[in-house]
């Protein structure tokens, strides 16, 4: 985002995997992608989202903290970010959260 924007307050930011594993290292037990370290985190095991069943399958229940903070102030506001960087030619993977 820096060498995109030159915004200097990007300079501070610990990368996530950074802090993931300085954070969690001993409880990751796959660090070979981000989504296997944050899925394999036994800190993160007891977590769960509340869902709905339907006909068409499982999604998770909308007035849910996880879709209501975690998705809708997080997720998007990092694909957003992402796609922007895009627009100046840096390339970000985003299709897999489509």
């Amino acid at each position: 985002y820096f060498r995109a924007t030159g915004a200097q307050g990007c300079n501070h930011v610990i990368p996530l995997a950074t802090r993931l594993l300085e954070q969690y290292g001993d409880q990751i037990s796959d660090k070979s992608t981000m989504a296997k370290m944050v899925g394999t985190n036994k800190a993160y095991s007891m977590a769960r989202t509340p869902v709905l069943r339907s006909i068409q399958g499982v999604m998770p229940h909308p007035s849910h903290r996880v879709v209501t903070d975690d998705i809708g102030w997080g997720l998007c506001v990092l694909v957003s970010i992402a796609e922007r960087l895009e627009d100046v030619g840096m390339q970000t993977p985003t299709t897999m959260m489509r």
